[in-house]
């Protein structure tokens, strides 16, 4: 029993080290966290800069062409597969470069001589942030569809912070064109009205620390 509580408090030990270890390799950056405040873009779905994801689910219509129309999942590669065209990678293309490159398919393969085709999304693929650490229920929080996610409603979602929960040391990862960054968010401040909440991007990892460290 003496053996099982002193791994058990080295292991405690270990975890607190290895999460001071990772805040000091992370230096708090005012600028920095400016500029992810900055750089935070409400997701415009619904709208012409929307760009197809897999998993998206995609209404398929051609003009005067009833034979071919349809309601397609995009697969996990990116593509949808259509009447006489068989897969067309549509994934990272607008609805209207997706409904150029199909039509353009279709004239090409001589299949119809002027194809006018109609996409719509009708469902999202789901886009989930990771919160972890001391909140009253850890893991994945969907963001939604049509509206952005913010570090306040994210931590609320995750049932809000526990009473040893640290406000003024959030940490959040993101995944950037140069690597993953690191921030530590003041969520203090942001709770006060002193600093502005932050807008979250797919995949971010939010960890709120133990106060006691």
């Amino acid at each position: 029993m003496i053996k099982f509580i002193f791994w058990k408090r080295v292991v405690a030990s270990c975890a607190a080290l290895f999460f001071i270890g990772l805040i000091t390799a992370c230096t708090q950056d005012t600028s920095s966290v400016s500029d992810l405040r900055q750089s935070s873009v409400p997701p415009q779905l619904e709208t012409r800069d929307y760009r197809i994801r897999p998993m998206d689910m995609i209404r398929f219509e051609m003009f005067q062409e009833p034979e071919n129309r349809g309601e397609y999942r995009v697969s996990g590669d990116g593509n949808i597969t259509l009447y006489l065209l068989g897969p067309v990678k549509v994934s990272g293309l607008t609805l209207r470069e997706a409904k150029e490159k199909i039509e353009d398919s279709y004239r090409k393969a001589a299949y119809y001589v002027n194809p006018q085709v109609s996409l719509q999304i009708l469902s999202y693929a789901e886009r989930r942030v990771y919160v972890d650490g001391f909140v009253g229920a850890v893991g994945p929080v969907l963001m939604p569809m049509e509206e952005s996610l913010t570090l306040i409603r994210a931590i609320t979602a995750a049932r809000g912070l526990l009473p040893r929960a640290s406000r003024t040391n959030v940490i959040l990862i993101r995944k950037t064109d140069d690597g993953e960054k690191t921030y530590i968010i003041n969520l203090k401040n942001i709770q006060e009205g002193i600093d502005p909440d932050i807008l979250l991007q797919e995949g971010d990892k939010i960890y709120v620390q133990d106060s006691k460290i």
